[in-house]
């Protein structure tokens, strides 16, 4: 008989294999047995990452006029198939409480919450208020949503677009009202890409690149307009673990997965505090 999950108590072998990683850096040879792993994971966290992460991609492949191979219909080694990512951290410890790195681990074990490089899309525009911020634009400051033209050397004109097709200063809004300039937060709260943009020329886009370092990227940030809409790929589990400065006062927190590990006779030989935030 075949225990539920494996006999874990909750579906976690891309976690598992990030602590085993974890380990082996740390010197202890895990994989040959022998040993008691604690961990940050919380089960109950974890099921329901792996919920949300199965059901989410399955309602997506189910759409009608969804014309991409499905995980239904992968055959053999096929994985090009829609796939996902969910992590939870806490910000105030840096203790990694879920991680799921794909849909199906057996099918597709790639990690993709750690070991993959993803555009983050709108997800990078409040570190690039932040920095704006930190040079004294205050968060009322008014910047226009208009379309923009932005010449760039030895490459064509960078004309960027909005989500929607539209741009608020040009158009007219419901009730009849013209929505003109509007001020960094809102933009933010809307994720207008253009007022992203134009604040990243104002602070240059090597300050913005310069904060996200601080804040744990190990990835390069291009100091090109189009990386203050997400265009540079960032490992997932990095981004997550950088917001944590919004939660942290300003703090960052390093992704712990292992707090102790015994060894046969109990006694502890590796331990990992929390992480200290640090101020960035």
């Amino acid at each position: 008989v075949v225990a539920p999950n494996g006999g874990m108590s909750a579906a976690s072998g891309y976690f598992i294999d990030a602590v085993k990683q974890h380990a082996e850096r740390a010197g202890i040879p895990v994989m040959n047995g022998g040993y008691r792993i604690y961990t940050t994971l919380d089960p109950e966290l974890q099921r329901q990452a792996v919920i949300a992460l199965v059901d989410g991609t399955n309602k997506i492949e189910e759409q009608k006029g969804y014309r991409h191979l499905t995980q239904a219909k992968a055959t053999g080694s096929q994985t090009d198939y829609l796939q996902g990512m969910a992590i939870a951290i806490d910000p105030y410890t840096g203790d990694v409480r879920a991680l799921v790195g794909g849909r199906n681990y057996a099918r597709a074990p790639f990690n993709r919450a750690i070991s993959s490089l993803r555009q983050p899309g709108s997800s990078i525009k409040p570190f690039v208020c932040a920095t704006a911020i930190a040079d004294s634009s205050p968060a009322n400051s008014i910047i226009p949503d208009t379309a923009l033209h932005i010449p760039m050397l030895n490459a064509p004109d960078y004309e960027p677009e909005e989500n929607d097709g539209k741009f608020w200063g040009d158009v007219s809004m419901s009730g009849g009202n013209v929505v003109g300039p509007m001020t960094m937060r809102e933009g933010l709260i809307h994720s207008r890409n253009m007022i992203a943009i134009q604040l990243g020329q104002r602070v240059g886009m090597d300050s913005v690149a310069s904060l996200v370092q601080r804040l744990g990227f190990t990835t390069r940030m291009d100091p090109v307009p189009a990386s203050a809409i997400g265009a540079s790929s960032v490992h997932p589990i990095e981004l997550v673990a950088a917001y944590s400065a919004f939660a942290n006062d300003g703090q960052v927190v390093q992704p712990r997965f292992i707090t102790r590990i015994n060894d046969l006779s109990g006694r502890a030989i590796f331990q990992r505090p929390p992480s200290t935030p640090q101020q960035v």
